[in-house]
């Protein structure tokens, strides 16, 4: 082969290479939660998007205060992979409108520092419109599921009911998982006093091995328990 060719061949596959970057892309990029009552634990999870071909990588998060904790479930991202930036803010020693940003610093060469905005309006306990709102109450038909022995590369589903015992509407704010071979989906986020509805949990064994704990978090707009936990158990086995 003509030695030009060649090199012109590695010349066209290193441009090629240099032109390769990651992209952070995402479809919501604030949230606000509204009116809350001073001493709740907000939270709530972005999620971000490596749209670029080349890995994306996360090098640091950091909150504009104290009371907002931030945590991306993966620092590397793969092109087309997916991960989610869960977000808490504590609003105790807080009143009034508030506005956190978190910080997502990546190798993204165009926007190396993304942000998120969070807001919330913080009511004193013993306001006037804090003593007049009314809040939902979560009750869990079950906090823990055991699976049993299962096989390995197979979907495994189980419900949960979530009833409003409360006085005021359930709000469902978000639903997180520790685990991404677990999806959980609930039928109504708002759930009138008295009612309730439906979460879907699914389990995928795929490329699991062995005994396995993991978690579903429901958070609400509950005073009281604002964050309740579904804990599953399973015994995966594979197929010899």
């Amino acid at each position: 082969m003509n030695k030009f060719f060649v090199l012109f061949l590695f010349l066209i596959s290193c441009t090629y290479a240099q032109n390769k970057a990651p992209k952070l892309v995402a479809d919501r990029i604030s949230h606000d939660f509204g009116k809350v009552v001073e001493g709740e634990k907000l939270m709530y999870d972005f999620e971000i998007k490596n749209s670029g071909d080349a890995d994306l990588i996360i090098k640091t998060v950091r909150s504009s205060c104290g009371c907002t904790v931030a945590q991306p479930e993966k620092m590397s991202l793969s092109p087309g992979e997916s991960t989610i930036i869960h977000v808490e803010f504590d609003t105790n020693d807080h009143e009034g409108e508030q506005q956190k940003i978190v910080y997502v610093y990546t190798n993204d060469p165009n926007n190396s520092e993304f942000r998120f905005t969070i807001n919330a309006s913080v009511l004193t306990p013993d306001s006037k419109d804090a003593v007049s709102m009314k809040f939902g109450t979560m009750k869990l038909s079950k906090t823990k599921h055991d699976f049993g022995s299962v096989q390995e590369g197979k979907v495994y589903i189980m419900d949960v009911t979530i009833s409003n015992i409360g006085d005021g509407n359930l709000e469902i704010k978000n639903i997180t998982t520790t685990c991404g071979c677990t999806v959980a989906l609930v039928t109504d986020k708002i759930i009138k006093p008295g009612d309730k509805t439906t979460l879907k949990i699914e389990l995928d064994t795929t490329g699991r091995e062995g005994k396995f704990v993991r978690a579903v978090n429901i958070n609400t707009n509950d005073r009281v328990q604002p964050l309740q936990t579904v804990t599953l158990f399973a015994n995966i086995k594979v197929k010899n």
